[in-house]
């Protein structure tokens, strides 16, 4: 899964850019003030499939 992708379905799941932190890595944070930090902010890059899995079940999405 792309970080592009990731970051769409962030988004659709009331997640909202927060602020960038250390490194290549951004800040992700919801309404509730829960963070999700995801990195390699450049967007053409894939998120390891651990990751992105651990990611979608932390926010309650299914993986396509």
């Amino acid at each position: 899964m792309k970080v592009r992708e990731l970051k769409k379905i962030l988004e659709q799941h009331g997640y909202s850019f927060h602020r960038t932190g250390k490194g290549d890595h951004e800040i992700w944070i919801n309404q509730d003030g829960h963070k999700i930090t995801l990195g390699d902010s450049a967007g053409g890059k894939e998120v390891g499939i651990g990751i992105a899995n651990k990611i979608l079940k932390i926010i309650g999405a299914k993986r396509k």
